[in-house]
């Protein structure tokens, strides 16, 4: 073995922080501790030859242009069929990871035809071969391909390796994932709980691969609308990761976040806003800064968002600086703080991921439309249209450039793009949009699922903008009609539905209509909702308008105090419905003559 010191030990000697003392010492072949980390290096390290095994260690660490030229240069000298199936998938891994699926696809399929000469129908290298031509099938959007594949590849297991069904875990994982871009939520579950089967009777029941099992089951219920039962499958998975041995900080963090998400769909802002805050607080941990832990306390949010940029520019030190950990880094924290409304920090954070992912990937690659989208979507948040208009089109001028013109990436940009344009009051072009993004939904999602509730609806209000009342209607009504026939009820979408139209009835003057709709919705709400959210102060606000322009002083009064009361307890400080509210009770005011109170 060759020499391997431990360090034991490190002192500053200078205030500059330039002269460091190491204590080192020699480790022995019998040290349990560097035994372990071999041991982990080889399971993770794996190749034919040292060269092999050499160059898995650079795309480890990122280095893909490094490893790449590596393996062609091998791949040149290579004799026999074996090294050069290995040498051609390891150029397809490579190149899928730095998203040029078609070169991927090329070497993946190379692979594959030479692995077919020296191995059988149910070899695990011939199964691995013909997976990852499914993955970049996923990839490159086409999903009835991939689907096709992933199902041949779990069929041949199934008759081959029926005493091992932990064998086909993955497969369930992998068919699940594609049934996520098709939206097929119900087979989704489904195949969600086979993995949490086969999971429980093959692993131990606190292992974290069964806390990953309880958190897709989680996100699966949330797309049905159980939030609370995805709530359960969430803290499953927290309990696990808070309890293992070898949970990274990270992990934990993305369980605080998930959890903090569904209380914030909830309307439960309290908990969103604790388990937020213990997120941030794995995070920094992740990210472990200079200083010592026992002289630095953060006690805000802003002191940790300092402490995790510091340890972020410490981490790029040692990471090569388009190291795919960074991407999930910044594209994570910055994801938190827009879920906080944070958003200005939230857009420094996706510039960085935007600015490895430029260095890193090609000018076509669907991850910088993602970034493109995630700061488009802060500059709209923060009023700032023409630059989340611009940072919209660059986003989608790559989808366009990567995807199929029915893949549902082109939906939602054009439905980004046509809400700016509606909020700057360009309706033709906002209509245009919309109406692009709801033929492609039409044609990729089942006719009951919940986006194209929410084209029709985006289509809907632009007519009632226009003045076209009755279009309007018909829209609205379709996307009442597609909600309702949803395979889960959503309660909160078809109380929008319904309260839209009750705004179409208020503009066209038709006062009882709009009342009769606004109690609609406000019935449909309370069934679910806990009595603190804002979604009823919302309700009950639009109620008290209602009843003010019908004259009803009193039952106007009613409502918009009920709205104040709940606001108190549940909106954010600067939140324009909690403005919205405070202004429709002062107009009830100023109606009856209390001039003082309106003010």
């Amino acid at each position: 073995m060759h020499a391997v010191f431990r360090i034991n030990e490190f002192e500053q000697l200078d205030e500059s922080g330039r002269f460091w003392q190491v204590n080192m010492a020699l480790t022995s072949d019998k040290d349990q501790l560097l035994e372990t980390l071999t041991y982990r290096l080889r399971d993770e390290i794996g190749g034919i030859t040292h060269r092999h095994q050499l160059s898995q260690l650079i795309i480890k660490l990122g280095h893909f242009n490094m490893t790449e030229q590596m393996n062609r240069v091998l791949l040149d000298q290579a004799v026999n069929t074996e090294d050069q199936t290995y040498l051609n998938h390891q150029l397809g891994y490579i190149k899928a990871s730095q998203g040029d699926n078609q070169e991927a696809m090329s070497f993946f399929e190379k692979s594959f035809e030479l692995i077919k000469q020296f191995s059988s129908l149910n070899d695990h290298r011939f199964l691995a071969a013909y997976s990852n031509i499914g993955l970049i099938y996923d990839k490159m959007g086409e999903y009835s391909k991939a689907l096709s594949i992933h199902q041949e590849v779990l069929e041949i297991k199934r008759k081959c390796l029926p005493s091992n069904p932990s064998s086909h875990r993955h497969l369930y994982s992998i068919i699940r994932s594609v049934n996520i871009d098709t939206n097929e939520c119900l087979k989704e579950l489904t195949s969600f709980e086979k993995e949490l089967e086969i999971c429980q009777n093959s692993i131990p029941l606190n292992h974290v691969d069964l806390a990953a099992s309880y958190t897709n089951i989680a996100w699966a219920y949330g797309k049905l609308g159980d939030w609370l039962k995805g709530l359960l499958y969430h803290e499953k998975s927290l309990d696990i990761y808070l309890n293992a041995s070898d949970t990274n900080n990270l992990a934990l963090a993305v369980c605080y976040r998930n959890i903090a998400f569904v209380h914030e769909t909830m309307g439960d802002y309290s908990k969103a806003k604790s388990f937020n805050g213990k997120a941030i607080e794995q995070c920094e941990k992740y990210f472990p800064s200079n200083q010592s832990s026992s002289t630095t306390h953060h006690t805000n949010i802003d002191s940790v968002h300092e402490n995790i940029k510091t340890s972020l520019q410490n981490k790029k030190k040692y990471l090569h600086p388009n190291h795919p950990d960074l991407i999930r880094c910044y594209n994570y924290i910055g994801s938190m703080y827009s879920n906080m409304g944070e958003y200005s920090k939230a857009v420094s954070y996706f510039e960085e991921d935007l600015e490895v992912c430029r260095n890193s990937l090609p000018s076509n690659h669907p991850d910088l439309a993602i970034s493109y989208s995630n700061i488009g979507s802060m500059y709209a948040k923060m009023a700032e249209y023409t630059k989340a208009l611009a940072y919209y089109g660059k986003g989608l001028d790559i989808i366009e450039k990567s995807f199929p013109t029915n893949h549902p990436d082109w939906a939602m940009a054009y439905n980004n793009i046509g809400s700016v344009n509606f909020i700057m009051g360009g309706y033709v072009e906002a209509l245009s949009n919309f109406e692009k993004a709801l033929e492609i939904r039409k044609k990729f999602f089942p006719a009951n699922h919940r986006n194209l509730a929410i084209s029709y609806n985006n289509i809907g209000s632009v007519f009632s903008k226009m003045g076209e009342y009755a279009n309007a209607l018909f829209h609205y009504e379709q996307a009442i009609e597609v909600t309702k026939k949803a395979h889960q009820p959503d309660h909160r979408s078809l109380a929008i539905c319904v309260r839209n139209i009750a705004a179409l009835y208020n503009d066209m003057g038709e006062y009882w209509n709009a009342l009769r709709n606004r109690k609609k919705a406000l019935e449909i709400l309370e069934k679910f909702l806990p009595a603190n959210h804002l979604d009823l102060a919302v309700s009950y606000s639009s109620i008290g308008s209602v009843y003010l322009k019908m004259g009803e002083f009193t039952n106007a009064f009613s409502s918009c105090k009920k709205a104040l009361d709940i606001g108190e307890k549940s909106f954010p400080p600067n939140d324009p419905d909690w403005a919205t509210c405070y202004n429709n009770m002062g107009s009830v005011y100023f109606d009856t003559g209390e001039y003082v109170e309106a003010i």
